[in-house]
């Protein structure tokens, strides 16, 4: 769910449904989504069905780079920046981030585990949990799956 919150925030810098609609084909997906719901969880249901579909989570990984190429922002370099620290953020619980080409690509050994130990303090912080609480892998992977919108069952 987290890529959808960053990629379809209803305010800056968010996509608009237009522009996700039209990356929605580019990345094989089918909008089945029921038109009533709010954006993000309209493209949280699309890419979770697609997702269940293809019983492979290559669908978010593919919507990702169609939304960053960094061609679709040449005129808003400060809107790409913006939703690329939105997604890296929520990225890392996976090890995975979108590079300054606008594609996803995996956090290399010793940034992943600094990247890992960081992202892990300032869940910590945010969710106002006492020390040590990361120490559950079981957790934070469930955690970082729900995060990002991934199903662990496919």
């Amino acid at each position: 769910m987290g890529v959808c919150e960053i990629l379809a925030a209803t305010d800056y810098p968010g996509l608009t449904w237009s522009e996700i609609e039209g990356l929605l084909p580019l990345t094989g997906v089918r909008d089945a989504g029921d038109p009533n719901l709010s954006k993000r969880k309209r493209l949280y249901a699309v890419l979770l069905t697609t997702q269940y579909t293809q019983r492979a989570g290559n669908c978010v990984i593919a919507f990702i780079n169609q939304a960053m190429k960094p061609a679709r922002y040449v005129n808003d370099p400060a809107r790409f920046g913006a939703l690329r620290d939105g997604l890296n953020e929520v990225l890392a619980f996976k090890a995975l981030r979108v590079t300054e080409a606008g594609r996803s690509g995996q956090w290399s050994g010793r940034q992943n585990a600094f990247r890992g130990r960081r992202d892990c303090r300032t869940a910590q912080k945010r969710a106002g949990a006492a020390a040590g609480a990361c120490g559950s892998n079981q957790v934070l992977q469930r955690g970082a799956d729900q995060k990002i919108g991934l199903s662990r069952h496919v």
